[in-house]
């Protein structure tokens, strides 16, 4: 007889859910959300560095849109690589979409 649950399918179960329980944590909030949009992009030293905070004089000046897309805007600060191939990594929008936060560059103040 065989089993319904070999070890087989168990590894790649459990590899699925590991894989899925980590998007989840790594977009729970949105500083993490915008350190992995930094660690994907390539910033991997800006992943552990810098301070992450709302930048509130942004958002109320496009808060119109912001609100319809129920993102905020973050910036990020404290390194001195913000600077990379001409581009700056300042300002985040941040989308919540159910209980998750996603990031996406928003160009600077």
């Amino acid at each position: 007889m065989k089993k319904f649950l070999n070890n087989k399918y168990l590894n790649i179960l459990g590899i699925i859910i590991a894989i899925i329980a980590i998007f989840i944590a790594l977009h729970s909030t949105p500083s993490l959300s915008i350190r992995t949009h930094l660690l994907f992009d390539g910033y991997f030293l800006e992943f552990f560095k810098g301070d992450i905070v709302f930048n509130e004089f942004q958002h109320n000046l496009d808060k119109d849109i912001l609100e319809k897309d129920n993102s905020k805007i973050y910036t990020f600060t404290g390194t001195d690589a913000t600077y990379r191939e001409g581009f700056l990594i300042n300002n985040f929008k941040v989308k919540k979409v159910g209980f998750l936060y996603f990031a996406e560059s928003y160009g600077e103040a």
